[in-house]
This record gives C-alpha cells, structure tokens and sequence, in this order.
C-alpha cells in the first residue's frame, strides 16, 4: 500500500463500541492524522484543566480502511456549547487492520516497508531488453528477482521484490509494469510494537547513511502473532508520518556513500555492527546526518559541525589516555594542597579538565587511526591545525585567521574535508577495513565531489 493521502468516514470511541460517535478521519504523510469528531469521546467540562488530553488509543471502524486505531491521539481542538460539540484529534500514527483486536497489546511478527529510493540503492532489476539486429524491434522481459535475506542476530532482514502492473495484456495494447523493492525484517521473537519499529528505523539510518541523505518509508505492513483464519496470519497496516524529508529525485550510485552492491556479501556484518554500536556512533551520526542533509547551513556552521561530532565521537569512543589522567590527577592534587579552603573549588572548576586531549589532539588522532591522511593531503598537519583554528575562531571570535583561511570556498572545502573523515570513520565502524573504506572513498570520488574549485 502506497503512503498517501487518506480519508475515511466512520466511528471511533475509547472504550465502549456502543458510545462511538460519527468522525471523519483525514491522513496525511506531512501532517499526520486527524480525527474531526461531531462531539467529543468523552464528557469534558467546560472549565477544565490547562493540561492537553491525550489517550493512549482512540479505536474505530470505516468503510475505507476498516478496523482502526489511533496511538497517543491529543485532543488539538474544541468547541463549546453547552457541551461539547465537536473536537479534533491529532496522532502521528495509524493502525488499519483485518481485525477488531487491540494491535497495540499484540507482538509482531514480520514487517514490511517501502522506503524512499531503496530501489535505487539496492540496484537491482528484473527487466531485460533484446534488441533486434537492425535496431527497430526491442523485446522486453521481466522476472521478479530474487529476494535477498540475511541473519542478523536471531532476526532476518530481507530485500523482497515484486512486480506492478497486469499479468496478461492485449497483443499491441500498451502496459506499464513497475517494479516494487521492499525491505522486511522477520523477528524470531515475536516483538512489540514498537520496539520492532525501532529495528526497522535503524535499519532505514543505514541505508539513508548509504544513499547519503534522509529517507522516509511510504508504508508499513505488519504480521502480528494472534491466531486468525487468514492465509497469512492477521494483518495490519501502518500509516506512520515520517521522519525527514522525501526523497523525489533519482538517486546515482556515483552520488552513493555506498551501495547495496559495495556490501552485498557482508550485508549481514554491516547491519550487525551498525546495531551493535549504535549508542556510540550517535554523536557521530546524528550530528553529521543533520549537518549533510540540510539545505541551508553557513559554511561557518557546517564546517563546525563535523568537527563538533568528530570531537564528540572520539569522547565517547576513546575518552583518553589513563597514563595522562593519573598524572593529571597527582598535579591537581598538588595544587589543590597548596591553595586555602576559599580557593580549593575554584581551582578544581579550573583544573576538571587537566589532562584530557585538546579539541585539536583528538581530530589528529582520528585521522591517524583511520588512515584519514589522504583527505588533507598534502601537509594534512597543517591543514588539520588551519581547520583547528577556524573552530576556535567561530567559536570564540578571538585571534583572526589569515584572510586566505576565511575565505568561503575555503571554508566549505575544509568542512568538506571534515565531513569524508567522518564517512571514513563510520565505514570502518560498520566492517569496512580502513584501507577499504579509503578505497571506496576515492573510487566515488566522494572528497572531490564536496569540493568547491
């Protein structure tokens, strides 16, 4: 099912089916849900608290989508007579299903999503072409590739393809025939609601870390683990408005992080490693996800930012050298024996951070241990200390650079320079050894690319 604009006309209630009211349900990717009630789900009076209502589920039923709930549905307006006359209900997500059961209580299963420009990225086809010698016939043939599955973890994360458009058409009619690329993951557990939709969500961070921009799904389909008489077990539907941006345009490989073609036959070690050190490539990820996905960010601010994330990531990553914080402990408590009892807390405020690796140190190191040279090539130390000082001058505006350092081009190059470190340091993260990711980098001419002349 395709991720578009719904509107469903029906019933919904709280508890009781039998004190549903009339409504009008109207779905949206970029606003969400909203449920526009004649009434209210339940009595309010009409001097009432400051505090929004929200309800955990809103359940309903419509011709349209069928069984229905709302999850963390607030109360966004209402009108007043005497009583309640009509209200709005907003929810960020929407559960349609085959069934009456409370999907919100129940474990699920699989999940299946389309997502923004996964075709593109996993780069797969089942058309083929067959030319005629003299060029003027062309025979066109499609067979649904093969799906591709691996185990990740005790759980297996699949591409799924399929075909859109008629099975048998009229000889000289014309046709349209699309191909549809899904990713499914299918728990060996069944899982919460939304602990699964977690998965799935990292699982999407990764291919958009690939495709190199922000994705959305366009839709979501759910198996739940109740019995039913169905073929495939109860399903359900989710319209879930999306995180980031859509992508519309075609997205090239060339203009890829990475394809699914680059890490096909280690998929499986990419997508573990990725899980496994979630937590500690978020300041790196988060930071430089933001900062190349927006569109209108100074160069000032951009080059700050990666070398914010890069600076944060070697914190929580590699802290510092326990030989120097010993060090820096017995002098600090030297000092602190020498001074009065009035002096010792301003002295210890000054001196928490004796010690540990300056902002500079840390971005040197990385680049040494991810074999980061070539990016600052060709004196990478000098460039690493002009950077060092742009940072401290747009952080502080103290000593000036060199003209020649301010200028915008050269500003965006330097960030530019930043931001393949930080490419370079999450592929090594997730499998890529760093002479291989240096490898990728340059074959996808990624620096030059960045690069303003």
């Amino acid at each position: 099912m395709e991720l578009n604009e719904v509107v469903a006309r029906g019933h919904f209630w709280l508890e009781d089916a039998n004190s549903a009211i009339a409504d009008e349900l109207k779905y949206t990717p970029k606003n969400g849900a909203t449920l526009y009630l004649f009434g209210a789900l339940e009595e309010i009076p009409f001097a009432r608290s400051d505090a929004p209502t929200r309800y955990p589920f809103v359940r309903g039923y419509t011709e349209t989508l069928g069984w229905v709930s709302l999850l963390e549905a607030l109360v966004t307006r209402q009108q007043f007579g005497t009583r309640p006359t009509a209200s709005e209900i907003h929810s960020n997500m929407v559960i349609h299903s085959s069934s009456a059961n409370e999907f919100t209580a129940v474990p699920i299963l699989k999940l299946t999503a389309e997502i923004d420009c996964l075709h593109e990225w996993v780069g797969i086809s089942g058309f083929s072409h067959k030319w005629s010698a003299d060029f003027v016939e062309v025979e066109v043939g499609f067979r649904t590739p093969d799906a591709f599955r691996f185990d990740v973890g005790d759980d297996e994360v699949g591409f799924v393809f399929g075909r859109k458009g008629p099975a048998l058409h009229a000889i000289q009619k014309e046709m349209a025939i699309s191909q549809s690329t899904r990713l499914s993951i299918t728990f060996s557990k069944a899982t919460a609601l939304q602990a699964s939709l977690e998965k799935l969500l990292a699982v999407k961070d990764l291919i958009s870390l690939g495709v190199g921009r922000s994705l959305s799904w366009k839709a979501i389909e759910a198996r739940f683990a109740i019995v039913s008489t169905e073929p495939n077990g109860a399903w359900a539907s989710i319209l879930d408005r999306p995180i980031g941006v859509a992508c519309d345009e075609t997205v090239h490989p060339a203009d890829m992080l990475f394809a699914f073609q680059d890490v096909k036959h280690r998929f499986h070690e990419v997508l573990s490693a990725w899980m496994r050190i979630g937590e500690e490539l978020k300041p790196l990820y988060t930071l430089y996800s933001a900062t190349t996905r927006g569109q209108t960010l100074y160069s000032e601010h951009r080059l700050f930012n990666f070398f914010q994330a890069l600076e944060s990531y070697h914190r929580m990553r590699f802290g510092g050298d326990d030989e120097t914080a010993q060090k820096a402990n017995v002098i600090r408590e030297k000092i602190s024996a020498s001074c009065s009892a009035d002096e010792k807390e301003w002295v210890k405020e000054k001196l928490q951070h004796l010690g540990e690796p300056s902002a500079a140190e840390r971005i040197r190191a990385l680049v040494e241990k991810f074999d980061g040279k070539w990016i600052f090539a060709p004196d990478w130390e000098g460039a690493v200390k002009r950077i060092k000082n742009l940072r401290n001058y747009f952080t502080h505006y103290s000593k000036r650079p060199s003209a020649e350092s301010l200028d915008s081009a050269s500003i965006y190059n330097d960030g530019s320079r930043l931001q393949v470190l930080c490419e370079q340091i999450l592929l090594v993260e997730i499998g890529f050894q760093p002479n291989e990711a240096s490898s990728l980098l340059q074959k996808h001419c990624r620096l030059q690319r960045l690069m303003l002349s």
